[in-house]
């Protein structure tokens, strides 16, 4: 009858160190919460450097999505028929008006842009021919 070893994995010796134990959620939440703020960081930049038509714009969406839920909170709580109507009634105009405002620098900012290539591709060709 041969003896066999219930466990086959011999123990480390005590002269070794025994590794540090490690807690893989914690990893896990430092390199998600890594992406988060590089997300953001490359979201409110172009080509590498902060926009500030991004910022306005990403500060405008929150403020108009502050003023949407004012008016939908205000409307939620009326009694009166007549001005439920009027707050609802006007609440589509008032979303497209606050999406074209909360947009517009960074529209502004992409327009003009392709007025300066236009203008740097002239100059280049210009440059070409003196």
């Amino acid at each position: 009858m041969t003896h066999t070893k219930k466990n086959a994995n011999p123990s480390p010796a005590p002269s070794e160190p025994l590794p540090a134990p490690t807690a893989p959620a914690v990893v896990e939440k430092i390199g998600f919460l890594h992406k988060v703020i590089r997300f953001f960081a490359r979201a409110f930049s172009e080509k590498g450097e902060p926009s500030s038509a991004r910022l306005l714009s990403g500060w405008l969406c929150i403020s108009s999505m502050a003023l949407i839920w004012f008016i939908v909170r205000h409307a939620f709580y009326t009694d009166n028929p007549e001005k439920l109507i009027t707050w609802v009634g006007g609440l589509p105009a008032i979303i497209y008006a606050l999406a074209a405002f909360a947009i517009s620098p960074f529209g502004l900012a992409k327009i003009s842009s392709i007025w300066n290539k236009d203008k740097d591709q002239n100059k280049d060709k210009d440059d070409s021919k003196g």
